[in-house]
């Protein structure tokens, strides 16, 4: 069975830092929700803004060493997931924390 985006995202972020897997789901999960994410219900490509905006910040404060080079290798992981999730539109979430 293949990984949705959260699980591929939440296994990357294990296999990269120090971080357990209930703790990488929290940061995700609560760094989605600050954003106005479902975390059950996001695509893989707005998963990925979201990962390159907002979750370095959040991984730096937890310790993680390379946040910005962790995320980078979540957004490639992200790219072979092939998802039908819903949600809010990645571009209306740009320009939310734009303006």
């Amino acid at each position: 069975m293949a990984l949705n985006a959260f699980e591929t995202a939440t296994l990357e972020i294990t296999r990269r830092s120090h971080l357990s897997e209930a703790d990488a789901r929290g940061t995700l999960r609560m760094t989605l929700k600050k954003a106005g994410f479902d975390p059950a219900a996001i695509r893989a490509d707005q998963l990925a803004v979201v990962v390159r905006s907002l979750l370095p910040r959040e991984l730096k404060i937890r310790g993680v060493a390379e946040p910005a080079e962790v995320c980078e290798r979540i957004v490639d992981a992200l790219s072979s997931v092939s998802d039908t999730g819903r949600g809010p539109a990645a571009e209306r979430f740009l320009e939310r924390t734009r303006g």
